[in-house]
């Protein structure tokens, strides 16, 4: 399965390869027009709402070949790492199921 990744989101994914602990800042980086910002409280609510939508998007992609980036406070900072899942491909299979469960009790079945 081949996955396709925006170049916001290579670059935020560059940024984590190394599975280390990165702080928001950093995947902060990757996104353009950061740089135009004055006012320091209006460039975190612009940075954190894009880097959020683009770790989303990654999440949903990676989860399904077994991977994912989870979030961890370390130092009192919010920091994100890339990790690979133990249930690995299974994850998929998982929740397609759990989809499925809910779907039928929706419907009453």
């Amino acid at each position: 399965m081949e996955l396709k990744f925006t170049k916001v989101q290579q670059k935020m994914l560059a940024v984590l390869a190394d599975g280390e602990p990165h702080p928001r800042r950093e995947l902060w980086a990757c996104i353009p027009d950061v740089e135009g910002f004055t006012d320091e409280k209006q460039l975190n609510e612009f940075a954190r709402k894009r880097a959020n939508n683009h770790l989303s998007d990654i999440r949903e992609k990676l989860l399904m070949v077994g991977h994912d980036i989870i979030c961890q406070v370390i130092k009192n900072r919010l920091c994100f790492r890339h990790v690979r899942l133990l249930n690995g491909d299974s994850h998929r299979n998982a929740v397609k199921t759990a989809i499925s469960e809910a779907e039928k009790i929706a419907r009453g079945i």
